[in-house]
């Protein structure tokens, strides 16, 4: 009787992610912006189709809001991604660990690429439906 009466399941989000995709953070910033981190949780050649890169849509992710603007981040959300600055290190080894192809996140479309083992930030604009 109390399945029938009442909800006891929901989903925030309009699809499922893939298999290989988790929703590490999704966190209330300022206003109508929202800290979220995805993270693609399989290693390099672990699995033959689940190790490879995948692409989101941020705009129709989740059902309550539409994202109608991103920014990436730092992984700790402190600098925008563009002119954050890495620290170099020289090397005496002619090649460094596999660094995988980096797609840039766009903004135009909202949508994001990510290899394995990669997590990416984002501050987030949306917009209620």
């Amino acid at each position: 009787e109390y399945l029938k009466s009442h909800k006891t399941q929901y989903s925030g989000l309009t699809k499922e992610l893939p298999k290989n995709v988790h929703l590490l953070t999704l966190e209330q910033w300022k206003g109508s912006s929202y800290l979220l981190r995805l993270e693609h949780f399989y290693q390099q050649n672990e699995s033959q189709t689940l190790s490879k890169p995948v692409t989101l849509d941020l705009k129709d992710l989740f059902t309550p809001f539409v994202v109608t603007a991103a920014v990436e981040t730092t992984l700790s959300a402190t600098q925008d991604k563009k002119t954050a600055k890495r620290l170099q290190f020289k090397s005496n080894a002619e090649t460094n660990r596999f660094e995988p192809k980096r797609v840039d996140f766009s903004a135009d479309d909202l949508s994001v690429t990510l290899n394995p083992m990669e997590i990416r930030t984002f501050i987030i604009t949306v917009h209620n439906r």
